[in-house]
């Protein structure tokens, strides 16, 4: 009996904390949002920006930088060198936190319907 009455008391006391967690908004009921950032880079010259700097900015600014997840932007680049390249980085942020995202930068992605995704380019 004792190992029960010990059993009921950390249930009771996990639920209750589970309870007050949510109540208090520690839990997020609202699904991540989708949030993209168009990176300019030009061809044939090194990257103004990259996976690591965005990753970093990322870090510093509390969220997730894995999985690294990047869209072709849909729009027309001409191919040659001294041209503009655009890619777009995606991240899932907390609905309460999107604000926070925008900062960065980051934007909804429905500014870019013709977007497809591709793989990230090297950090």
């Amino acid at each position: 009996m004792p190992g029960e009455r010990r059993f009921f008391a950390t249930l009771g006391v996990a639920t209750l904390a589970a309870v007050l967690l949510v109540a208090c908004g520690g839990g997020d009921s609202q699904p991540p949002v989708l949030l993209a950032k168009s990176v300019q880079n030009i061809q044939c010259e090194p990257p103004r920006t990259t996976m690591a700097a965005l990753d970093a900015e990322l870090q510093a600014a509390g969220f997730a930088t894995r999985p690294q997840r990047c869209a072709w932007d849909g729009l027309l680049h001409c191919a040659a060198c001294g041209c503009g390249s655009s890619y777009l980085r995606l991240i899932e942020v907390p609905a309460h936190r999107v604000a926070t995202a925008q900062l960065l930068g980051y934007m909804q992605p429905n500014s870019y319907p013709a977007a497809e995704p591709m793989p990230c380019p090297a950090p």
